[in-house]
């Protein structure tokens, strides 16, 4: 789903779903994570934006994801 406000019910709308149905904010921490990109803070010169309204990152929406799968992977 194109709308990073709809993702609000990610988890409501994809139970109801009868294709695969990608979470934004996932799949863009694992593309990352596939492309070996670390945080600025561990010297990586390569910065990426994320275009969102405010309400978007003031619910942590790529932050909680980015943290978990990039920032501090657990593999």
């Amino acid at each position: 789903m194109p709308c990073h406000v709809s993702h609000s019910w990610y988890e409501e709308v994809s139970k109801g779903c009868s294709v695969p149905f990608l979470h934004m904010a996932e799949f863009i921490a694992r593309k990352l994570k596939e492309a070996k990109l670390k945080p600025l803070e561990a010297g990586n010169p390569l910065q990426i934006g994320v275009l969102a309204i405010n309400a978007i990152l003031a619910a942590w929406f790529y932050q909680e994801k980015l943290q978990k799968e990039v920032i501090s992977p657990s593999a």
